[in-house]
């Protein structure tokens, strides 16, 4: 029996999704589909001194709209990484574990990479390996012969992984549970489940 779960790779994700990797024994990034604009992917919020949303934004070059996580690259001649930096420095420098917790996270941010997937997926790793993590990690991009979309593509994943049950977010519920009865994962006899 194997377990595993599929995201995409995002920036700084919220703890649930640190849930969801310490859950499972195998957590894919899925950085093979389409980056959305404005999405979790290049970018995150935290809470200003007033309590009000502030965003913290990967640049990204320019790109079509149809490309992948894993082809976008980051513009890394802006000094991004400062700013995200000390608006985090700003905002929660009275926060409790404040010092204990900052300086590994300016480490982490720090790593230079030109690649989004490779960014975010390596932010991720060094964030749950500092929270004790042990999970195994894999891209999608390093499985060989997958396709299809949404659940065809995640239960498609899960067996080339030999994985018979998959961990999925809430949100995903939607389209994996549309076509119940003949959904593809209980063709493949996968069970799925939901992370509360």
């Amino acid at each position: 029996m194997s377990i595993c779960s599929i995201m995409q790779p995002t920036y700084i994700p919220w703890i649930g999704y640190f849930d969801l990797i310490d859950s499972v024994d195998v957590f894919v990034f899925l950085d093979t589909v389409q980056l959305e604009r404005r999405s979790w992917q290049v970018r995150n919020r935290i809470k200003n001194l007033n309590g009000q949303d502030l965003f913290l934004t990967i640049p990204i070059k320019h790109s079509s709209r149809e490309t992948n996580i894993i082809d976008i690259e980051i513009f890394n001649e802006k000094c991004w990484v400062e700013k995200h930096l000390e608006s985090i420095r700003h905002c929660y420098s009275r926060a409790s574990f404040y010092y204990e917790v900052f300086d590994a996270i300016k480490n982490i941010l720090e790593k230079k990479e030109t690649s989004l997937a490779d960014y975010n997926a390596n932010v991720i790793m060094d964030i749950a390996r500092a929270m004790g993590i042990k999970t195994k990690f894999i891209r999608s991009s390093e499985i060989n012969e997958i396709s299809g979309k949404k659940d065809e593509l995640l239960s498609e994943i899960c067996c080339k992984l030999n994985c018979n049950e998959y961990l999925s977010a809430k949100g995903a519920s939607l389209y994996i549970e549309k076509n119940k009865k003949g959904g593809t994962f209980s063709t493949k006899n996968i069970a799925v489940f939901y992370q509360n």
